[in-house]
C-alpha cells in the first residue's frame, strides 16, 4: 500500500517514514523533515563528529545541598559557577554569577574544572548552546552543560560558532532525547557532525561587533535622556554621600514625618526636583494616582486589552497590546483606559523602569498585572511629560526607600507619591520634552533593531555557507 501525504499537510508536523529508514529510535521527533535534510546534507559534507575535537570533556556534577547553601554571590568566596544561563552565543555572560567555595571546586568537582579557551556546551535547557572561556578563567560548570577541551581556543570558537548556528542547532535538538525537558546525552553530543574549515568564525565576529556598537549607541541615547530633561527643567540634583557620618545621621521636625511612616530610609534623603525655572505643583494635583476605573457600562463578552507585567518593555517602555481577554474576566486585576501610564511599583520591574503609556486598547479599556500604578492626567498636564519624569534613573533609585512588604515581594506604596512634588512647566514644554524624549526612544529602538537584524542576516550567511560550501 502506497500512503501519500496531501500538499496542504506541513510535513514538519505530520510525515511519513518507511521501516527501512528508522535509525535505532522511535520517537516521531527524530524523524522530523526539515531536522532530517539539515543532518542528511551535513552528515555528506562532514568528515569528523564534535567528539573527535575533544582531548577530554566532562559533565558537571551540582554543588548544591538540599537547602541551597553551597551558592554564593560574593566572588570573595571562591570559584565561578556556570550555569545554563551564563553561556550564550555571544560568550559568556558574567551577569547574575554565583559562586562555590574552593574545596567544593578542588574536591568535589575537578573533572568539571573550565579553563581558557576551554568550550562549554549545554546539554539541556538552551540545547547546545556554545561559548568559550576568555583567557585566564578558571571556573565550574553544573550539571547542564558539558566542557570539552581542545587543541587550541581558535578549535573551540570554530566549534561554538558551529554549534551556535542554525545548522547545528538543529544538528543537535535532533539528537535530543526527554519529553517535557529535552535533554543531550553525551554518546548524542559527540556524534554531532561537524563541517571543518569553513570562514564562519570571521562572519559572525564582525557581526557580534557591529552588534555591539548599535547596542552601545542605543544605551548611550537612553542613558542621555535623564541629563536632557534635567537640564530642560534646570534642575541640579544634590550629590548623595555615601558611607559618611553625615549621609547617615540627620534630623527631621515632627511636622515632617506626622501622619506618614516613620522608618528612618524614608526621611535620610529628601528627594528635590526644585527648580527656579517653573512652577512646583505637587504630583497629585498633576495626575490622578490610581483613579477608579469601571467596566460596569460594557456587557460581559466585551473585549478589553490584557497587559500583564511581562508585556511591558523596560527598555523600549513599551506596552504590547496584542492580547485581549473578555471583561468579565477583569475581576481582580487593575484597570485601566487609553493614555493612562502603567509604572511598575514591585521590586526588580519598578527600578528596571517597567512603565509605558497605553493607547489603542481595545474598546479603548484595558486590565493586567495587580502590581501596576496607574497615573492619568489631569487638566494642564500632558501624560508624556510625566512619563519621562517617572523614568528618571534618580526618582526610582529613591522610590526605594518607600518600599514595604515582604522580601522579594516589596512595592513602592502611593505614600511616595504623595510627597512628591515636580515641576510644571507650560503645557507647550510639556509636550515639546515629551515628544523629544519619544524620538530619543525611537533612535535606540530603531538602533536595537538594526543590530538584531544584522545578526540575523550573519546566521543566515553561515547556515548558507555551512549547507552550500
Amino acid at each position: 500500500m502506497n500512503f501519500r501525504l496531501s500538499s496542504g499537510t506541513d510535513q514538519n508536523k505530520v510525515f511519513i517514514v518507511r521501516r527501512s529508514e528508522l535509525d535505532g529510535r522511535l520517537d516521531p521527533f527524530f524523524y522530523r523533515t526539515d531536522l532530517r535534510k539539515i543532518d542528511t546534507i551535513v552528515r555528506g559534507k562532514a568528515e569528523r563528529f564534535l567528539g573527535d575535537f575533544a582531548l577530554t570533556m566532562d559533565g558537571g556534577a551540582t554543588p548544591l545541598k538540599a537547602g541551597g547553601d553551597e551558592y554564593y554571590a560574593d566572588e570573595s568566596v571562591g570559584i565561578p559557577l556556570l550555569r545554563v544561563q551564563n553561556i550564550t552565543e555571544e560568550g559568556i555572560n558574567f551577569d547574575n554569577l554565583v559562586f562555590i567555595n574552593k574545596q567544593t571546586h578542588e574536591n568535589y568537582l575537578s573533572r568539571s574544572r573550565v579553563f581558557g579557551g576551554d568550550l562549554l556546551v549545554t546539554i539541556t535547557g538552551r540545547i547546545a548552546s556554545s561559548a568559550v572561556a576568555p583567557e585566564g578563567f578558571e571556573g565550574n560548570i553544573n550539571q547542564h552543560s558539558v566542557v570539552i577541551r581542545t587543541r587550541n581556543k581558535r578549535t573551540s570558537d570554530y566549534l561554538a560558532v558551529f554549534l551556535n548556528s542554525k545548522v547545528g542547532q538543529k544538528l543537535a535538538i535532533k539528537r535530543t532525547t526527554g519529553g517535557t525537558r529535552p535533554a543531550l546525552d553525551y554518546k548524542a553530543l559527540i556524534k554531532i557532525p561537524v563541517v571543518e574549515g569553513l570562514p564562519i568564525v570571521e562572519i559572525m565576529r564582525k557581526a557580534y561587533l557591529a552588534k555591539k556598537e548599535k547596542e552601545e549607541q542605543a544605551k548611550k541615547l537612553l542613558d542621555g535622556i535623564d541629563d536632557y530633561l534635567l537640564g530642560e527643567l534646570g534642575i541640579e540634583l544634590p550629590e548623595v554621600g555615601e558611607g559618611t557620618l553625615e549621609s547617615r545621621i540627620f534630623t527631621r521636625r515632627l511636622s515632617e514625618i506626622s501622619g506618614g511612616r516613620l522608618d528612618a530610609p524614608v526621611h535620610q534623603n529628601k528627594y528635590i526636583l526644585e527648580t527656579a525655572e517653573y512652577p512646583m505643583n505637587r504630583f497629585g494635583d498633576c495626575v490622578f494616582i490610581n483613579p477608579l476605573v469601571s467596566f460596569s457600562g460594557f456587557s460581559p463578552d466585551t473585549q478589553a486589552t490584557f497587559i500583564p507585567m511581562e508585556k511591558i518593555s523596560d527598555e523600549y517602555g513599551e506596552a504590547d497590546i496584542s492580547e485581549f481577554r473578555t471583561v468579565t474576566e477583569s475581576g481582580g486585576y487593575t484597570k485601566f483606559q487609553d493614555n493612562d501610564l502603567l509604572w511598575a511599583k514591585i521590586t526588580p520591574c519598578m527600578q528596571n523602569g517597567k512603565s509605558a503609556i497605553v493607547s489603542g486598547l481595545r474598546n479603548s479599556i484595558g486590565f493586567g498585572s495587580t502590581e501596576f500604578h496607574i497615573f492619568r492626567a489631569k487638566s494642564g498636564i500632558d501624560i508624556g511629560y510625566i512619563y519621562g519624569l517617572l523614568r528618571l534613573r534618580s526618582l526610582r533609585n529613591h522610590a526605594v526607600l518607600y518600599f514595604s512588604g515582604s522580601a522579594g515581594h516589596q512595592r513602592v506604596s502611593d505614600e511616595f507619591f504623595k510627597k512628591l512634588n515636580i515641576p510644571k512647566p507650560p503645557l507647550e514644554k510639556q509636550t515639546e520634552i515629551a515628544n523629544h524624549i519619544t524620538e530619543i526612544r525611537n533612535q535606540a529602538k530603531l538602533l536595537w533593531e538594526q543590530a538584531k537584524a544584522g545578526l540575523e542576516r550573519a546566521k543566515q550567511e553561515v547556515e548558507t555557507t555551512i549547507l552550500e560550501w
